[in-house]
């Protein structure tokens, strides 16, 4: 199983089209989120991962982009790193079917063929990541 590197956050390479589907992908993340098992939700993707830094910029703009999302949480962006299998890639195949290339793209536009193959021979996805999900902490 190939590794995904960790991603970098230089976005101004990527094509308008990547972005769109980039933002549609971290909205399917989003709504995965499984607020009992928040630990799992490891961002293996730098274009993803990329465009959730973009956003957390604007506050606004981000609170505007979970409603739109239908994400009742405010989700919030979590530094750690890590190797591993991607633990939520079956709930995405349940609910949404295959990963898009999208997911194994890096920050700057480049996909990753052999971990983007991998996947496909598989359904498993072993990668790298960097951050995560983080939620309120309800008192």
């Amino acid at each position: 199983m190939a590794r995904t590197e960790i991603p970098n956050r230089n976005t101004a390479e990527l094509t308008q089209e990547q972005r769109r589907q980039a933002t549609q992908e971290l909205k399917k993340f989003f709504q995965l989120v499984n607020m009992i098992d928040v630990e799992k939700y490891k961002m293996f993707s730098g274009v993803v991962d990329a465009v959730w830094h973009e956003l957390l910029k604007d506050p606004d703009a981000y609170a505007a982009f979970l409603e739109e999302a239908g994400v009742v949480e405010n989700i919030g962006h979590m530094p750690g790193s890590g190797f591993g299998v991607i633990q939520w890639i079956q709930d995405y195949h349940q609910r949404y079917g295959k990963l898009t290339p999208i997911w194994f793209t890096d920050a700057s536009g480049v996909l990753d063929e052999k971990s983007y193959n991998a996947y496909l021979s598989t359904d498993v996805v072993v990668a790298a990541w960097d951050c995560g999900v983080m939620v309120p902490v309800l008192e």
